[in-house]
């Protein structure tokens, strides 16, 4: 594993680690593509370029957003992907690591909350000095996951397209994609500036 620790090798360390979570989303996001990158690393504080926190935000076509974090030091994180949307949020908590295992949460909020002049306005979450509240009707349901092997399944499922045809799910050029992904990141963070 000392390759790891060779900047010149690995062409990044914390940034590398992010892949799970930049394969995820842009996978959510699919067919939209990102196209700016704002990152902060701490590759400058380290004598030997080693970056071990990171957090990216990331402007995909569509202005839709999506931020990512991964840091070396935090013992506590749960790998953990979050999903907002217009009438809910999906929460896949635990789910991103090498041994996936974890819940999958989905919020549903149905209803409206009046008009606005003649906009009607879907319902939407509100906070008090007791918590966060939706209004309309609200449910979550909760999907555990037992866990699976993500490297046997990807050259199970691979070896099922050699033999039976199509498409893998992923396919080379979203590796392509995500090490351009990890390079933007890295050049934005040790240039301080965005990058398209």
């Amino acid at each position: 594993r000392t390759w790891t620790e060779d900047p010149k090798k690995r062409g990044g360390n914390a940034v590398t680690h992010l892949t799970f979570c930049l394969d995820t989303i842009r996978y959510l996001m699919s067919p939209r593509e990102v196209k700016q990158v704002v990152a902060l690393t701490d590759v400058a504080g380290d004598p030997q370029g080693r970056d071990h926190k990171v957090a990216a935000l990331l402007n995909f076509e569509g202005d839709t957003y999506a931020f990512a974090f991964n840091s070396h030091e935090n013992n506590f994180g749960d790998c953990s992907i979050v999903v907002y949307g217009t009438e809910g949020r999906l929460s896949g908590i635990g789910t991103l690591s090498l041994g996936t295992r974890g819940e999958l949460q989905i919020l549903k909020v149905k209803g409206t909350r009046g008009l606005v002049g003649d906009i009607q306005k879907k319902a939407f979450p509100f906070t008090t000095l007791t918590g966060l509240h939706y209004e309309g009707e609200r449910s979550v349901t909760t999907i555990e996951f037992p866990g699976a092997n993500m490297f046997v399944d990807e050259i199970e499922g691979f070896n099922k397209v050699i033999e039976e045809g199509g498409e893998p799910v992923c396919s080379g050029v979203d590796g392509l994609r995500c090490r351009e992904l990890c390079t933007a990141i890295l050049k934005s963070s040790i240039e301080k500036r965005m990058v398209e």
